[in-house]
C-alpha cells in the first residue's frame, strides 16, 4: 500500500480551496459590507459641489502641505429702539475674521495588539508542503483579503471618530412604539416632523441631510418604504425621510437605539500618499507604490503600499497604509456659536424586538 502523505519533495495529495467546496459562509467568506461611512463620505451625495480638501493638501507628488482657510463668523447683533442723540455712543464692531489650519499627519497601517505597524507575511519554507500552489499567486491572493481587512477597519475608526465630533446631546423622542395588536415594533408618523424641527433649530437645509445608521435606518425604511443605501441613488419617500445610509458598525459604536442626521459634505474625508513621484520605487525585490482599493459602489481609495521579497530567508512581505483625517465644516450660528447641525438621535421607547414565549 502507497504511502500518501507528503514527504521532503514529494507532493501526492491536491490542496484545494475551502470556499471553492464549502461557499461563502467559511471563515474568509463571511465578511461583508461594513464599509457603508466611507462609501458615504467619498460618494457624489457628499462631494459634489464643494472643493476638496484633499487636493490642496497634495503637492508635489508625495509631497503634501499645509492649508489654512479663512472664514468670518455669523454676525450676531439685536435691534433696540433708540431715540436720537447727536451725542450718543456707539459701539464699534469688527469682522471676526478667523482662521483654520488643517495639516494630515496620522498614519494609519494594520496594528497588532501593541499598537505597532503589521505587516503580511508568508514563509515559503513553511508553505512549500502544499506544492500544487504557486507561492507568489497564493500571496497575491492574501493581499487582497488584507486590503479588504484594512478599508473595513478604516471605515469602522471613522465611525467612531463621528461619535466624538458631535458636539451637542442626544436627541430624544419616543420614534419606535409597539403594536398592540400584533407586538410588532412600528414607527412613529410624525419621526418626519421632528427632523424637519432639528434642521430648523440649526438654520440648516432639512433637503440637504441625510441619515446614518444601523438597525433603526432598517427600521425607519421598512415604515417610509424607502431603501437604505451605502451608494448613490437613494430614493427619496413622499413623507420627506432625508436618504438613508447603513453601516454595520454603527450600532456597536452609538448604540442600537439610534442614529445619526447629518448635512451633506458636513464632513471630508482628507487623505495623502506618500509613495507617489520621486518617492514611488519599483524594483525586483522591493515595491514602494499606490494602489486602489475598490470600495463596492463604484468608488475606491488610493493607499500606499510596500511589498517586498527576501530570497535569503524565503519570505513574501506586504503592508498598506494611508495618511487620512477626518475633516468636520466649521460651526456656528447666531443662536449658538457651538451649533453644527449634527445630531444623534435616539428612540427614548423602552420597546424590544418581541420574543415568543
Amino acid at each position: 500500500m502507497p504511502q500518501l502523505s507528503p514527504t521532503t519533495g514529494l507532493c501526492i495529495p491536491t490542496t484545494g480551496k475551502l470556499m471553492e467546496y464549502f461557499g461563502k459562509n467559511t471563515p474568509e467568506g463571511r465578511e461583508n459590507d461594513g464599509l457603508g461611512f466611507l462609501q458615504f463620505l467619498k460618494s457624489q451625495a457628499n462631494t459634489q459641489g464643494a472643493k476638496r480638501l484633499s487636493d490642496s493638501v497634495r503637492g508635489v507628488p508625495g509631497k503634501k502641505r499645509g492649508v489654512k482657510l479663512m472664514y468670518t463668523k455669523p454676525i450676531c447683533y439685536s435691534i433696540c429702539a433708540s431715540p436720537f442723540n447727536c451725542l450718543e455712543e456707539r459701539t464699534p464692531y469688527s469682522m471676526p475674521i478667523n482662521v483654520a489650519e488643517y495639516e494630515i499627519e496620522a498614519r494609519y497601517t494594520p496594528c497588532d495588539g501593541d499598537g505597532s505597524p503589521m505587516e503580511l507575511t508568508l514563509d515559503s519554507a513553511e508553505y512549500q508542503q502544499y506544492c500544487d500552489l504557486d507561492d507568489k499567486s497564493f500571496f497575491d491572493e492574501l493581499i487582497i483579503g488584507y486590503d479588504m481587512r484594512f478599508m473595513k477597519e478604516l471605515n469602522r475608526v471613522l465611525v467612531e471618530m463621528l461619535l466624538t465630533n458631535i458636539s451637542t446631546s442626544p436627541k430624544t423622542y419616543p420614534i419606535i412604539a409597539q403594536n398592540q395588536l400584533t407586538g410588532q415594533r412600528v414607527v412613529n408618523d410624525e419621526l418626519p416632523i421632528w427632523l424637519k424641527e432639528l434642521a430648523n433649530e440649526a438654520k440648516t437645509d432639512y433637503s440637504e441631510y441625510v441619515i446614518f445608521g444601523g438597525q433603526m435606518v432598517n427600521l425607519i425604511a421598512k415604515k417610509f418604504g424607502l431603501k437604505t443605501s451605502t451608494a448613490e441613488g437613494t430614493q427619496y419617500s413622499i413623507n420627506d425621510i432625508p436618504p438613508l445610509y447603513y453601516d454595520r458598525n454603527f450600532d456597536t459604536v452609538f448604540g442600537k437605539n439610534s442614529f445619526v442626521m447629518l448635512p451633506k459634505k458636513a464632513f471630508q474625508f482628507v487623505d495623502w500618499v506618500q509613495y507617489e513621484g520621486s518617492k514611488a520605487f519599483k524594483g525586483e525585490k522591493e515595491i514602494y507604490f499606490t494602489k486602489n482599493i475598490p470600495l463596492g459602489n463604484g468608488s475606491f481609495q488610493t493607499v500606499d503600499w510596500t511589498w517586498e521579497w527576501d530570497p535569503k530567508c524565503s519570505k513574501w512581505k506586504y503592508m498598506p497604509s494611508i495618511y487620512a483625517e477626518m475633516v468636520k465644516a466649521i460651526e456656528g450660528t447666531c443662536a449658538d456659536d457651538t451649533t453644527d447641525g449634527i445630531f444623534i438621535v435616539q428612540d427614548c421607547n423602552t420597546t424590544t424586538i418581541p420574543t415568543c414565549q
